[in-house]
């Protein structure tokens, strides 16, 4: 029984409640950060499902994607843009995979650039 301190909530709003909960930019970042490095794997003849079961393979994937992402006119990125690409695809791997690229094992790809 429902309070005037608690109300009652429904499975369906806490769903909706975890869907909202990243603002429309970091869903806008994650969603980027994934593509590209999605595109970059594919150039490489890889995939990400086979990557996150052997954490040293991302790890190294993610310095050498890391070192060679570039603008649409192939200059290279400004720091900030980088770290927007990092974070999204750490919070993307955090949330589907468990995977969290502070850990000790992803330090080198983390020192990259």
């Amino acid at each position: 029984m429902a309070s005037k301190r608690f109300s009652t909530i429904s499975e369906e709003d806490l769903k909706s409640l975890d869907h909202d909960k990243n603002s429309k930019n970091t869903k806008r970042v994650v969603k980027h950060g994934m593509n590209l490095f999605n595109k970059f794997l594919c150039s490489n003849h890889m995939d990400l499902g086979d990557l996150v079961e052997n954490p040293a393979e991302l790890n190294n994937q993610l310095r050498v994607f890391y070192a060679s992402v570039r603008q649409k006119n192939g200059e290279e990125l400004k720091k900030k843009s980088l770290d927007s690409l990092k974070y999204g695809i750490s919070k993307h791997l955090l949330s589907m995979y468990n995977i969290n690229l502070k850990d000790q094992q992803f330090s080198s790809s983390n020192e990259t650039c």
